[in-house]
């Protein structure tokens, strides 16, 4: 007995008991949730320079005629405006494009006040054949929201 009192103090006073252990998220899929905004921009490497130069910085369209149709890319911006902490795969459908481009869209915390930036490099010779650049057509594959509670407890 008295040899296993001391492993005992060290296992009690060391470990917290299981009232104090942070509970992990339950991630619950909600394809309804809207409040994750998703905005694309072709753009150029001058403009996407400006755009990481730049925390959070916002643009207008780009005129056609200053986009390279060598030099092209998919900007993708993500910001999550709701209460619940988000993340899951977002679905790309860009014209001239055989197969669609995924997304996997990191954990985005509850009313963000800055937006994930994903960069894919295109091609703008398929792209560029008209007045405007294509809209891309975004959808999500699946989205995954976290449970109310542990959103209010700051997780």
């Amino acid at each position: 007995m008295r040899r296993l009192f001391p492993i005992l103090c060290i296992v009690f006073f060391t470990f917290p008991t299981i009232g104090e252990a942070k509970k992990p998220p339950i991630m619950i899929s909600n394809p309804r949730y809207h409040y994750i905004h998703v905005t694309c921009h072709f753009v150029n490497r001058a403009m996407l320079s400006k755009v990481f130069s730049h925390r959070n910085r916002a643009f207008g369209k780009q005129p056609i005629e200053e986009l390279n149709e060598e030099e092209l890319y998919l900007l993708v911006r993500c910001k999550n405006r709701g209460y619940r902490m988000a993340y899951g795969t977002l679905r790309l459908e860009i014209p001239n494009r055989k197969s669609p481009i995924l997304i996997n869209v990191d954990k985005m915390k509850p009313r963000m006040n800055y937006t994930h930036d994903y960069v894919f490099r295109v091609d703008g010779r398929r792209l560029l054949k008209g007045e405007r650049p294509p809209r891309v057509e975004f959808s999500w594959d699946c989205l995954y929201t976290a449970d109310k509670d542990c959103c209010q407890t700051g997780l």
